[in-house]
């Protein structure tokens, strides 16, 4: 059985589709020489993409610097999905607080993050809310950072030092955040 021609353009579709299908993001500024192919790959082929993964019930979403997979939601999910993405709003504000200007492209460390906790009682409330108080600041920090790699929002860049790079799909937190409206009468909308 011959593969269409199409399919064949798509060199990384068995890749693409295991690393977005488990909910990462593919990123523009990526570190990882795999990675960095995939996401070339996937713009170079764009359209022929969006239609394969179109035609299995996924919708290829493009934001600045990154990909991801949507889905059509059914109600109850979409709210489910909602009241899940509040631990991530919590964790931006958090990173907001250390660092106001926090964008893709920059590196942080564990190291420097505990440091200023220990300085700041602002980002000491702000890491209390993002875990259990029998957890320790280090350990908070810890899973934040592993959370955080795990989607692809971040990558260890050097192992020795514990440099991380933010990556372009950092952008889709501030993206979806700057969806959030608040009015006057305190109500969230999402426009």
């Amino acid at each position: 059985m011959e593969i269409p021609y199409k399919i064949r353009k798509m060199k990384y579709l068995q890749q693409i589709y295991e690393s977005l299908s488990r909910g990462a993001f593919l990123s523009a500024n990526t570190t990882r020489e795999d990675a960095q192919n995939w996401y070339k790959d996937v713009i170079d082929n764009l359209e022929d993409y969006k239609c394969f993964f179109a035609k299995i019930g996924y919708r290829l979403e493009e934001g600045t610097g990154y990909l991801y997979f949507s889905r059509k939601e059914a109600r109850q999910n979409l709210t489910d999905k909602l009241s899940r993405f509040g631990e991530w709003i919590d964790r931006l504000a958090f990173l907001k607080s250390y660092e106001p200007t926090l964008c893709a492209g920059m590196e942080l460390t564990k190291s420097k993050v505990l440091v200023k906790i220990d300085s700041d009682i602002e980002l000491k409330d702000c890491v209390r809310k993002l875990g259990s108080s029998t957890k320790s600041d280090e350990e908070i920090v810890g899973d934040l950072f592993d959370s955080m790699v795990r989607i692809g929002f971040l990558e260890l860049v050097n192992e020795q030092s514990g440099k991380y790079k933010i990556t372009s799909a950092y952008n889709y937190l501030e993206d979806i955040v700057n969806l959030i409206t608040v009015p006057d009468d305190g109500e969230q909308e999402i426009s």
